[in-house]
């Protein structure tokens, strides 16, 4: 049976090696111990150009299933106030990103659901969720609640969020030729134990294959897995710099985007 599993100090860190730590949450404090950031003028690229490149993008706002997310309906808000903005990632993540689509070849097509995501959005998704894990889990506490949530969703009044780096995507993969979704058990933006990479309970084969396959290419790619989220990757941020053991991460939050 699935039981989670926490990092909360560098001996603990550093007696993981770097390939085995998706399976670990690494603590918040530990992430905080990352304070400077040595590549934050790598310039932030576009839609048009991701999609150039290669990489599709679906963001959760672009309503296709008949369903939106509290992402989602937080990005449409910011957009109405926004109507510039659209998915853009920092150039080197990007570059890792493709990396990522060359090891997979024609097995799979990487889709972004999100990479960069601005302050309010954030406060907008933490704020929703944090409703929704309250009326789900009525006998817990605030306190209680907020712990849980943090696994799966930062809230920007207390840490920097990983997204906000730009460098950080959300991610599915899809069959090239069906277009279907590889199944992972769960959606992606499941605020939900099954959500944890490893947890491989009740998981199918496929399902548990399909995650392991995910989680090797986009760490030979040099991205760091949220232990919570199968769909999260990040680059650039403190969470990569932790999972890597590097002294700096690459990007705060893009000057301009705040």
């Amino acid at each position: 049976m699935f039981t989670k599993a926490y990092i909360t100090s560098q001996s603990q860190l550093l007696a993981v090696p770097a390939s085995e730590r998706w399976k670990y949450y690494l603590d918040r404090k530990l992430l905080q111990t990352i304070v400077h950031f040595s590549d934050d003028d790598d310039p932030m690229v576009t839609r048009r150009d991701i999609e150039k490149a290669g990489i599709a993008c679906e963001p959760f706002w672009e309503d296709t299933a008949g369903y939106l997310d509290n992402e989602g309906k937080a990005f449409q808000r910011y957009r109405q106030m926004h109507p510039e903005f659209d998915i853009c990632i920092r150039k080197i993540a990007l570059e890792r990103l493709l990396q990522a689509q060359k090891i997979l070849g024609a097995q799979a097509q990487i889709v972004i659901k999100a990479a960069y995501r601005p302050l309010a959005v954030q406060r907008d998704v933490f704020n929703a969720e944090l409703t929704v894990v309250r009326s789900a889990r009525p006998e817990w506490s605030e306190k209680q609640s907020r712990a849980y949530l943090l696994e799966y969703v930062t809230d920007p009044e207390v840490y920097l969020p990983p997204h906000a780096s730009g460098g950080t995507v959300d991610i599915v993969l899809k069959h090239p030729r069906s277009n279907e979704l590889l199944d992972m058990g769960v959606p992606v933006n499941s605020v939900d134990d099954r959500s944890w990479t490893a947890n491989m309970d009740g998981l199918t084969s496929e399902q548990k294959n399909n995650r392991k396959f995910i989680t090797k290419t986009m760490l030979q790619a040099g991205f760091a897995n949220l232990a919570s989220e199968w769909w999260h990757y990040s680059f650039g941020d403190q969470r990569w710099a932790v999972f890597y053991s590097k002294a700096e991460a690459l990007y705060s939050t893009p000057e301009g985007l705040k």
